[in-house]
C-alpha cells in the first residue's frame, strides 16, 4: 500500500486564505530581497570594471590580448588567445573592449571555448563585421534585471494566480491535496515498472498533487528518472508541462531524460536563446511562437529558463504543470517567472547540494533563500535514501555529514569495485589507484598555488594516464573536479600532451564542481588547487563550502581519489591565521573528518592528515 506521506486526501482549499496584510508583507519581503541582490551585484560589477586589468586577471574575470580570428554569419565571433585563465562559463554575459570595461565596443554571450580560442555569440552581428583585429579584453558584462523580477512580483500580487495559488503556497496558508486512488495507481504502476519504494512514493505525490510537491533527491538516488516518470505521467493526462532550472545545461539533462521516459512523445522542444550544448535532445526555437507547439492540442513538454518562461520569448504560453530541477539552486524570485506561467508546481533537488549564487547573504544560509530551502518541511516532500551510484565506502561520510546517516547504498552497489581490465599499472601509483581502497586522500607537496596548481596537474595527469594506458580504464569512465576553470584548462592542456592519452581516443571529463552537479563516473579524482597559505585564508570558505565538498565527494561510482595541499593541515598545535572565522574553522574540521575515513597517501613526507586525531 502506499505510504501514509501521500495525505488523506483532504482539500488543499479548506484553509484560511491569505489576508490583504499578509500578502502585502510577504510580497514586501520579497521585493526587498530582490532589491538588495541586485544593488549588490551593480556595486560588484561597478568594483570590477575599475580594477587595473592584472587585478581583474587574477580574480578569475577577465581576459586579455584577444585577437579576432573569425566572425561567423550566424552571430558568433572567434578570437584566438594565448591563455584563457577566466572563470567564463558558457552563457555569461561578456563585454569586449579595447581595456577599459566601461566603454565596450561590443556586448554579447559567451558561447564556446576552446584551449586556445574563444566565440563570443553577439547580439548585434552587423557591429561583429566592423570591428578591428584587437587585442581586446574581455569582462563580464551586466544586465539590472531589478526592473523584471520587480514586474513579475507584481504580477503575483496581482494577479487571480498569484493570489490564490503562489502567494497563499508560500506562506503557508495553503497546502496542496493528492487524489489518493490516483497515486496509488501510480504507485503501484511505478513498483511494477522497477520503481524502489521511495522514488515509487516520490512519483506518485508529484504526478496526483494538486498544487505542489517537493523531492529531495541526494547524489545518485534517481532524481533525474522521478522528474521524468512526472513528467511522463502528467503529459499521458493531457497536460502541457514546463521543465525549467537554474541552467541551460540542467534543463538539457532534465528533457533527455524525459526523452528516454517518452520515447513515443515526439512533442518535446527548448525555447530561448541559443546555446552550445550538443547533449540537446530535441529542438529548439527562440521563441514558443516559432514552434510547432503553439498549435497543439494536446499534452506537450516545454524546457526554457525562469528568465524565457517570463519573457517575451514564451509569448504568453499557459501550462498545467511546472516541474523545476536542481530546485536548491533557484532562488524563491527566480521561481516566480516560472512559477506564474502554470497552475501546479513540482520541485526536484537537494538543499544539500550548491546553493543560489548570491552577494547579499552569507554563502552559509545561501540554501535556505532557495525555492527548495523555503517549502521543505511542510508535509509536502519526499526524500529518496537509496543511492544507485555510490558504493558502501564512498557513500559513508556523506551519508552521515549530510544526510542523518539515512543516505544508503542499493545491494546491486555496495561492495562494487573499480575495474582494471589491464592489469595493475605502475607500482608509483598502486596505493592510490588500489581498487580494494575506494576512498582515497593524497596530501602533495606544497607549491604555492593560487588558482592554478602545475604540481597538482601533473599529479593528475599521471594518473589519469596510469588509468587509461596501463589498468584499461576507458577515458570516458574518469572525470577530475577542480574549483576553479583555469585549473580544469590547465589539467586538459596537460591530458592533451599526452601521446598515450591520444592514442586511446576519448576525453575524461575535467571541470569545475558546478558543472559536475548532475554527472558521475566510474573514477573521480577532486583536485583541491589552492596551496599558498594567504591564498587559502580567504578562499577555505569557498573551495571547503559543505555543499560543494558533498557535490565533489559524491560523483564517483566505485573509486574516489582526493587531492590536497600539506598547507591544508597544519600540525598539531600551530597556529593558523585561516582558522580566524568559525566558518573556515568548520570547513577544516569536516575535510579532516573525510580524511579519517579514507586511505591516506602521503606524497608530501610528513604527518597524513588521517592521524591528527
Amino acid at each position: 500500500m502506499i505510504m501514509d506521506t501521500l495525505a488523506d486526501g483532504s482539500s488543499g482549499t479548506d484553509v484560511c486564505p491569505i489576508t490583504d496584510g499578509e500578502m502585502r508583507a510577504l510580497v514586501q519581503r520579497i521585493g526587498e530581497f530582490i532589491h538588495r541582490e541586485c544593488a549588490e551585484q551593480r556595486a560588484a560589477m561597478v568594483r570590477q570594471w575599475t580594477r587595473p586589468v592584472q587585478e581583474r586577471i587574477r580574480s578569475g574575470r577577465c581576459i586579455e590580448g584577444l585577437q579576432l580570428e573569425k566572425v561567423f554569419n550566424d552571430g558568433r565571433v572567434r578570437f584566438r588567445v594565448a591563455e584563457n585563465p577566466s572563470e567564463f562559463r558558457e552563457g555569461d554575459r561578456v563585454r569586449l573592449s579595447l581595456g577599459d570595461p566601461a566603454e565596450p565596443v561590443l556586448e554579447g554571450d559567451f558561447f564556446r571555448e576552446d584551449l586556445d580560442f574563444v566565440e563570443i555569440l553577439v547580439r548585434k552581428p552587423a557591429e561583429a563585421k566592423a570591428l578591428a583585429t584587437g587585442p581586446f579584453t574581455l569582462d563580464p558584462s551586466f544586465v539590472d534585471l531589478e526592473s523584471f523580477y520587480q514586474r513579475a512580483l507584481a504580477e503575483v500580487q496581482a494577479s487571480q494566480r498569484g493570489r490564490e495559488r503562489i502567494l497563499p503556497l508560500l506562506s503557508g496558508v495553503r497546502e496542496p491535496s493528492i487524489d489518493v486512488n490516483e497515486a496509488e495507481r501510480v504507485y503501484e504502476q511505478s513498483l511494477a515498472a522497477g520503481m524502489e519504494d521511495a522514488q515509487a512514493e516520490a512519483i506518485a505525490a508529484a504526478s496526483c498533487t494538486d498544487l505542489c510537491q517537493l523531492t529531495q533527491g541526494p547524489p545518485g538516488t534517481g532524481k533525474t528518472r522521478v522528474l521524468a516518470e512526472v513528467v511522463r505521467n502528467r503529459v499521458a493526462r493531457g497536460e502541457r508541462v514546463l521543465v525549467t532550472s537554474f541552467t541551460h545545461r540542467a534543463i538539457h539533462n532534465a528533457l533527455a531524460a524525459v526523452a528516454r521516459a517518452c520515447p513515443e512523445t515526439p512533442d518535446l522542444c527548448k525555447i530561448g536563446p541559443r546555446v552550445n550544448d550538443p547533449q540537446l535532445v530535441c529542438d529548439s526555437f527562440e521563441r514558443f511562437s516559432e514552434s510547432p507547439l503553439a498549435e497543439s492540442g494536446r499534452g506537450y513538454i516545454v524546457g526554457a529558463t525562469p528568465f524565457t518562461a517570463f519573457s517575451q520569448r514564451m509569448g504568453g504560453a499557459e501550462f498545467d504543470a511546472v516541474v523545476f530541477d536542481e530546485a536548491g539552486q533557484i532562488t524563491l524570485p527566480l521561481a516566480l517567472l516560472a512559477m506564474l506561467r502554470g497552475e501546479v508546481y513540482i520541485f526536484m533537488g537537494d538543499h544539500r547540494q550548491l546553493p543560489p549564487v548570491l552577494l547579499s547573504v552569507d554563502p552559509g544560509e545561501a540554501a535556505d533563500q532557495s525555492i527548495f530551502g523555503h517549502l521543505r518541511g511542510r508535509g509536502f516532500d519526499h526524500r529518496l535514501t537509496t543511492t544507485f551510484r555510490m558504493n558502501a565506502e564512498i557513500t559513508a561520510w556523506p551519508s552521515q555529514e549530510f544526510y542523518f546517516g539515512e543516505l544508503q547504498p542499493h545491494p546491486s552497489v555496495a561492495a562494487r569495485r573499480a575495474a582494471y581490465p589491464g592489469g595493475d599499472g605502475a607500482p608509483a601509483w598502486a596505493g592510490v589507484l588500489d581498487a580494494s581502497a575506494p576512498v582515497v586522500f593524497v596530501r602533495r607537496e606544497s607549491d604555492g598555488a593560487w588558482k592554478e596548481s602545475r604540481a597538482e596537474a601533473a599529479l593528475i595527469a599521471d594518473l589519469v594516464e596510469d588509468l587509461v594506458h596501463r589498468r584499461g580504464v576507458r577515458p570516458e569512465e574518469i572525470g577530475v573536479v577542480v574549483p576553479y576553470r583555469r585549473q580544469a584548462r590547465f589539467i586538459r592542456r596537460r591530458l592533451r600532451a599526452r601521446t598515450t592519452l591520444r592514442a586511446a581516443g576519448g576525453e575524461p571529463v575535467v571541470d569545475t564542481v558546478e558543472r559536475m552537479q548532475g554527472q558521475e563516473r566510474e573514477v573521480i579524482i577532486v583536485g583541491l588547487t589552492a596551496d599558498d597559505p594567504e591564498f587559502l585564508g580567504w578562499q577555505i570558505p569557498f573551495i571547503l563550502q559543505p555543499n560543494r565538498i558533498n557535490v565533489c565527494f559524491t560523483r564517483a561510482r566505485s573509486k574516489l581519489i582526493v587531492i590536497g595541499s600539506s598547507n591544508l593541515f597544519p600540525p598539531d598545535g600551530a597556529s593558523d591565521d585561516r582558522l580566524r572565522t568559525d566558518e573556515a574553522r568548520e570547513c577544516l574540521e569536516r575535510l579532516r573528518s573525510f580524511a579519517q575515513t579514507a586511505q591516506v597517501i602521503d606524497l608530501a613526507g610528513t604527518t597524513s592528515p588521517g592521524s591528527d586525531g
